[in-house]
């Protein structure tokens, strides 16, 4: 499967907060496009996962994300 949180999401959400992905990058040491890549479920590195669940709201059950940081699709299509 492909993407669990969509760019737009994450944006949307970071914003709402008043936490700049950038501020995020920072925290971690990684780029704003590497925070992308692993909430949309393309980068299996689960502390990064984790950091930004918490700090943005979302949990990883919320998402479909399993243990082993394989990513599920979470809105089914119609």
């Amino acid at each position: 499967m492909k993407s669990t949180v969509p760019k737009k999401m994450i944006k949307i959400r970071s914003v709402e907060l008043g936490i700049p992905l950038a501020q995020l990058a920072r925290e971690l040491g990684i780029s704003r496009q590497f925070i992308y890549q692993v909430c949309a479920g393309k980068r299996p590195t689960f502390h990064v996962r984790e950091h930004i669940c918490r700090r943005l709201g979302f949990y990883p059950a919320q998402l479909g994300w399993s243990d082993n940081g394989v990513s599920h699709h979470l809105f089914p299509r119609r």
